[in-house]
């Protein structure tokens, strides 16, 4: 799940962009540096497609990323934001199954396969 969540593991929810605004104010003031606030008030949830709730039910994965932990209701936008339609898989092979580049796939090593037919891992 933190291959998953990538850049977004350091991200810190807000109750509202009200309360990111300040908390940007106060990092600039105090130069402490940059932080991605995501406020429950405003992130979009990502609409995960047929496409990807079929490819997760292939042989070798696992399900959606979002499906696959728990959490409080009042963060579905959030985890929604973070996680998107990613596919937890059992490996690279099970992506070539899938089709690379047709979704997000994350191994259970912790590669990565984007969307793009990229891939990261070692």
């Amino acid at each position: 799940m933190e291959v998953a969540a990538g850049g977004h593991l350091e991200s810190v929810v807000v109750d509202s962009d009200d309360t990111g605004r300040k908390c940007i104010q106060f990092l600039k003031e105090n130069r402490l540096g940059t932080v991605t606030f995501l406020p429950l008030n405003t992130i979009k949830p990502f609409e995960i497609y047929d496409s990807a709730r079929n490819a997760a039910q292939v042989h070798g994965a696992l399900g959606l990323a979002i499906d696959l932990v728990n959490f409080d209701d009042k963060y579905n936008t959030i985890f929604s934001h973070v996680l998107r339609s990613t596919i937890i898989i059992e490996n690279v092979e099970t992506a070539q199954t899938i089709g690379i580049g047709n979704e997000r796939m994350v191994t259970l090593d912790g590669d990565v396969i984007e969307r793009s037919g990229a891939l990261r891992g070692g």
